[in-house]
């Protein structure tokens, strides 16, 4: 398998309009066809299509039949490298699913991202949230350093007090999100089975935390599902480092 640089990729397809199956009709520049673009200039014969629902979620959601890992290797959202391939689920960003590359961290809680279809049907590199990622994989072709796997996380790690609810931003007053945005390691640790429940973590579930804010309610902390507080603005803590 010839390792490439990303950048090659990237001047290949950047400001370009990718189509690969002409589907739906009228609108064939969806973010799915800049992803099996990737498979067909690289891992051809091999292709994942959306099977299940119709939707790039299907790529993440189907990991263990489709093909994908004998191709790309899964990695956690905080040790995504240039060409990682970035799979949303339904969410705010992302309604119906999306599908990405990821380039490289802001600092701010956003990424920047090789898409197609988000906002523009040709292929961009537009900033977007972590918020509502199912699955990160890495092109086994990608270079990286010393051709190894990511470090291990070097965020903190911090546990919940007591049930908490997971929130699109680090405020009260932010609307709680609900089971089906949560990742789907995050559905694991949920209070509710229901997708439509509010999503509320049980006491005692570990979170890593990739931003810290205090917008005057408090410390809250940035993890893949969405934002939990860690202490409130009256002092009290919710969430604990461990």
């Amino acid at each position: 398998m010839r390792k490439i640089n990303f950048d090659e990729f990237i001047n290949n397809t950047l400001g370009k309009r990718i189509d690969t199956d002409g589907f739906p009709k009228g609108q064939p520049y969806q973010c799915v066809d800049l992803a099996k673009y990737y498979n067909d200039c690289y891992f051809a014969p091999f292709q994942i299509y959306c099977s299940s629902t119709g939707y790039a979620k299907d790529w993440a959601l189907n990991k263990k039949t489709n093909g994908i890992l004998d191709y790309y290797d899964e990695t956690a959202i905080n040790n995504m490298i240039k060409g990682t391939l970035v799979v949303w689920g339904n969410c705010k960003v992302a309604p119906d699913s999306h599908i990405g590359f990821f380039i490289e961290d802001n600092g701010n809680g956003t990424f920047k991202c090789l898409q197609q279809n988000a906002p523009h049907p040709y292929v961009t590199i537009s900033n977007i949230t972590y918020d509502g990622i199912i699955g990160a994989f890495i092109p086994k072709n990608v270079e990286r350093p010393a051709d190894v796997k990511p470090e291990p996380s070097k965020h903190p790690i911090y546990e919940t007090l007591g049930d908490m609810y997971v929130r699109w931003d680090a405020s009260y007053k932010s609307g709680c999100k609900l089971v089906k945005d949560l990742t789907e390691d995050g559905k694991k640790h949920a209070t509710s089975t229901n997708p439509d429940a509010y999503a509320v973590y049980k006491k005692g579930t570990r979170f890593t935390v990739y931003e810290f804010k205090d917008k005057g309610y408090g410390l809250w902390g940035r993890s893949p599902s969405g934002w939990i507080c860690i202490k409130g603005a009256s002092g009290t803590i919710y969430s604990k480092e461990v």
